[in-house]
């Protein structure tokens, strides 16, 4: 049973490759037509967008990791402190 079903299988394949490749190349260029338009009008957009959001962000971000930054360094330094001690008495 499986000698002739592998042929079969075969030949269909074989078939559904070759429209595919057919079916994507007109339509590759149609899409282009449409990403080319779309890519303009968003870059018209994120012109004056990104100048606005960049202000907040700088205000927002620099105020955040700074304080973030600061307290994760004091933290981290006195927990490594403590997990060392825990380490040496555990093999002692």
């Amino acid at each position: 049973q499986l000698g002739p079903k592998s042929k079969t299988t075969r030949t269909k394949v074989k078939d559904n490759s070759d429209q595919c490749q057919r079916q994507l190349g007109p339509k590759s260029k149609t899409t282009r037509t449409n990403v080319k338009d779309n890519s303009d009008q968003s870059q018209r957009q994120l012109g004056p967008k990104s100048k606005t959001t960049r202000t907040k962000v700088k205000d927002t971000l620099g105020q955040l990791f700074k304080d973030n930054s600061d307290q994760s360094q004091r933290q981290l330094g006195l927990k490594s402190k403590t997990t060392r001690t825990n380490v040496k008495d555990n093999s002692d």
